[in-house]
């Protein structure tokens, strides 16, 4: 893939003395050139100071560049940053693509002669931004080079002419044989500490065909699935672009009001080295959308926001396979019938997922005192058996709203349409115990959770996750039974299942803030008790964050969760992140540090 460059030129305001001091590459620490004070700048702090910048700046136009101040916690800085192509740091010519695009050996300036430093970027920064290929034009090493051998220097005292002893380390020298006190002149300093100039150095990135990095921050999240590659799939809402006639004192600030402007949805596709391997930036929808997956990850639907319908993507390119609508349309042409069946009926559904086999199972309340009932479609509208040797469900459309009658002068005036007689509404099963739940269940207990596993199993959860029931793909009762064995539970996640029939479920335990520890995964295997799978409980070095409200598994037991872009990864069987967002590798350390804290 071809490199993308973004360039920087930093100064940093010396927190002891003031002084401008520039930071020509990424470093831990550099030393002002006034006080001799070393200035510490932390791993997380570099990707705070230049995260945003380079998302910026990717989607500039190439050439652009900008210039911020930025005052933080942990230093004041002067950033010129751009979408700007290498160049030389000590001509400032620029570098032809051609020596950078593809790096075998050392970059010589075609102006100068001078050689260009190349390396790759530490370890802690490639943890966090994998796109980091290349760092071109640091300078900082050479500098400290100079400052650390400022070669042969003869002073002498002031008081007594003795020789002095000099180690660069103190402008003020005391004279060991007459203990007079000596203050380096300027001169004398700057050749020892030679002053440094801020100079551009350049951050080479692969980002793949779409020139797109995850932000750290988002107004929304939406939902994660898993790609048949490895690969996570996120869905989520990048930013609102609110009017300016907004009311202020809104107290729904994250509702997304009719008169507000666009909103700015992002469905992202990340392949198992972290890139971005494709984008939809096409597709309107808000918090409310979900992403569904097959347990194998090979189908793919967005499910937009309020029942509207389903769009169908390819997982592997990103690109729309169908979309359906699902709600009623009413006929503008004469020869056109008023309404149309739903092809699929997902409006207000209670749950909704696709199985294995690509059918979409819906569970929604029914007209008749709100009882749920499950529905099986295939993706293009049609409704078949939910289970089978069925016979398949004739579709019903919505009933129509009774005509209002009009009444007193305009009645007799216009003559209103006499009230349609209430049809009385067809007998519906109840919903059943949990102890007596019957095979080819098509009514579920109220307050389920459902999910499918790779073999086409049906599992219920109910909402307070008391109960579970198990059903094979044929529609026969497995099991049913209490969860026992629960830890104390403050918040709960979502819920998915391997290829063995276990039950995953996420939950946030009691004063997480205080441990630094975040959610946890509770692993239900069939027939066996709970136990725990991933967190910090099992293994302190496997966070999980504090609102990973989705939850997808693959079959083999990997887990994808999701709840902001700093809180988004992906944990292999084994415990080991094979997927983590750059955000979330920062507020990983912290909260490490924290749980550290909180059990020395």
């Amino acid at each position: 893939m071809p490199m993308d460059a973004v360039q920087f030129s930093i100064l940093i305001q010396c927190p002891d003395c003031g002084a401008a001091t520039p930071l020509n590459g990424i470093t831990t620490s550099v030393l002002c050139a006034q006080c001799s004070a070393v200035i510490r700048l932390e791993a997380q702090y570099w990707l705070r100071l230049i995260g945003d910048f380079i998302r910026e700046d990717l989607r500039a136009a190439r050439g652009e560049s900008d210039h911020t101040e930025v005052v933080a916690p942990w230093g004041k800085f002067t950033v010129q940053h751009g979408h700007c192509a290498p160049v030389c740091p000590q001509c400032a010519e620029e570098l032809p693509e051609s020596a950078w695009q593809d790096l075998s050996g050392p970059i010589h300036c075609p102006a100068c002669g001078q050689p260009v430093s190349v390396r790759p970027p530490p370890d802690w920064y490639a943890r966090a931004n994998p796109a980091a290929r290349w760092l071109l034009g640091e300078t900082f090493e050479a500098e400290a080079a100079k400052q650390a051998e400022p070669g042969p220097i003869s002073i002498h005292c002031i008081n007594c002419g003795a020789s002095l002893s000099i180690d660069g380390r103190t402008r003020k020298v005391v004279c060991k044989y007459c203990d007079s006190d000596n203050y380096l002149p300027d001169q004398l300093w700057l050749r020892i500490h030679p002053a440094s100039v801020r100079k551009p150095w350049t951050i080479l990135l692969d980002t793949g065909s779409t020139g797109y990095l995850l932000p750290d921050e988002i107004e929304d999240f939406c939902d994660v699935a898993h790609a048949p590659d490895g690969g996570l799939i996120a869905a989520f809402v990048e930013e609102y672009d609110d009017d300016e006639d907004d009311d202020e004192d809104d107290e729904d600030e994250g509702e997304v009001e009719e008169d507000d402007g666009p909103v700015y949805a992002r469905i992202v596709k990340f392949d198992p080295d972290g890139l971005v391997a494709w984008v939809r930036k096409d597709i309107d929808f808000n918090d409310k959308a979900r992403l569904l997956c097959t347990p194998d990850g090979r189908t793919l639907a967005l499910v937009l926001p309020y029942g509207e319908g389903l769009v169908l993507l390819d997982p592997a390119s990103g690109q729309t396979l169908g979309r359906i609508d699902c709600l009623d349309t009413t006929g503008e042409q004469p020869d056109q019938p008023p309404e149309r069946l739903r092809p699929i009926q997902i409006h207000n559904a209670e749950g909704v997922a696709l199985a294995p086999d690509g059918t979409l199972v819906v569970l929604r309340n029914g007209p008749a005192d709100r009882v749920p009932v499950f529905t099986r479609y295939t993706l293009e509208g049609k409704p078949i058996p939910m289970w089978p040797a069925e016979p398949a469900p004739e579709p019903v459309p919505e009933p129509e709203e009774a005509p209002r009658e009009k009444g007193g002068f305009f009645r007799r005036l216009f003559g209103g349409r006499e009230e349609a007689p209430a049809e009385p509404e067809p007998p519906v099963a109840e919903p059943p115990d949990w102890e007596a739940l019957p095979d080819r269940l098509l009514v579920p207990p109220r307050h389920v959770l459902f999910t499918f596993s790779p073999g086409g199993d049906l599992i219920l959860i109910a909402k307070d996750r008391s109960r579970l029931a198990h059903y094979d793909a044929e529609g026969k009762l497995v099991e049913s039974h209490a969860i026992a064995g629960l830890p104390e539970v403050a918040q709960w996640g979502g819920i998915g299942a391997d290829e063995l029939e276990s039950v995953y479920l996420a939950y946030l335990p009691p004063n997480y803030w205080e441990s630094g520890g975040g959610m946890h995964v509770i692993r239900l295997p069939l027939g066996g008790q709970p136990e725990l799978y991933r967190g910090w409980k099992v293994d302190p070095a496997c966070q999980l964050g504090d609102g990973q409200a989705a939850l997808k598994v693959r079959a083999d037991g990997t887990l994808y969760l999701g709840g902001a872009c700093d809180n988004l990864r992906v944990v292999s069987p084994d415990g080991e992140y094979s997927f983590r967002s750059p955000a979330t590798v920062e507020i990983d350390d912290i909260d490490r540090k924290r749980y550290e804290e909180h059990n020395r």
